[in-house]
């Protein structure tokens, strides 16, 4: 908006002052829109493990900048709108899994009249097998080591209803099955670590994803190279992401033969949330 130094009667400025409080309440908007999504953005991290300040920097540097000025440019709001989708659906898969899990669970806690006490551990998932995925707000609850745990404890577990269950009929020597269920553990635990590399670079290919989506709207933007606070560390970011987007063709590619590779040599789907990976 250019002002003509003589047009400056008085009805020119009250529309100036309008035109700028117009400015001002879009901003206010944008800022709260920005503060939503950041408050969605930080639950979902806490529920799932994740690092949220690294996690908003990712979207735009100034986010994780508390006392300083946002930046409420749309790819801003988009980035930051596109995260709270991803995290959310994240979140859903994972609290499946978890209820699969917790499942399990109360079925073998049945089957072999565990005590109490030793169910203690995992009532926070078991009495909450029924909530929705709203309702799951506890921290690191939905994090990659629980859900690596969960499934470490599922495998124990078979391990141990199967011994109680062969002891019981007379089938088989107990040193001998003994030596099967620390075999078995160590395989869980074993299988527990490998998904999790892969869970890692799963999640890795999630945030290039984002950050390529965020680079596509930032290309469309036609007044990106207009000068303004906080259009140089916009750039940089830019160029950040671009050379990243290059990487993920090598993420897929490395992500797939690992996958590959596990399911190979443990005859198992590669699941996450009862989606199939490779």
């Amino acid at each position: 908006m250019v002002v003509e130094e003589t047009d400056l009667s008085l009805k020119r400025l009250e529309e100036l002052h309008r035109q700028l409080l117009e400015y001002q309440d879009e901003k206010r908007n944008r800022l709260k829109l920005i503060m939503d999504h950041m408050s969605m953005l930080n639950s979902l991290c806490l529920v799932l493990g994740m690092d949220f300040k690294h996690t908003i920097h990712e979207i735009h540097p100034t986010l994780d900048d508390l006392n300083g000025e946002k930046d409420v440019a749309n790819s801003t709001i988009e980035g930051l709108a596109n995260s709270v989708q991803i995290l959310r659906e994240v979140k859903i898969q994972r609290w499946q899994r978890l209820q699969t899990f917790a499942s399990a669970l109360l079925e073998m806690w049945n089957l072999m009249d565990t005590t109490m006490e030793e169910q203690k551990k995992y009532q926070n998932l078991t009495s909450r097998i029924a909530a929705s995925e709203s309702e799951i707000t506890e921290p690191n609850i939905l994090s990659v080591d629980l859900l690596n745990d969960s499934h470490k404890v599922t495998e124990i577990l078979s391990a141990a209803k199967y011994s109680n269950e062969a002891i019981e009929s007379g089938a088989v020597d107990p040193a001998c099955l003994l030596e099967q269920i620390e075999l078995q553990i160590a395989r869980a635990k074993e299988e527990a670590l490998s998904r999790k590399e892969i869970l890692e670079k799963i999640e890795k290919w999630l945030a290039a994803c984002q950050e390529e989506s965020w680079l596509e709207e930032y290309n469309r933007d036609d007044n990106r190279y207009t000068a303004g606070r906080g259009t140089h560390i916009t750039l940089k970011r830019a160029e950040k992401v671009r050379v990243l987007a290059n990487k993920i063709p090598g993420m897929v590619e490395t992500l797939t033969s690992k996958a590959t590779a596990w399911e190979k040599e443990r005859g198992l789907e590669f699941l996450v949330g009862h989606i199939h990976m490779v």
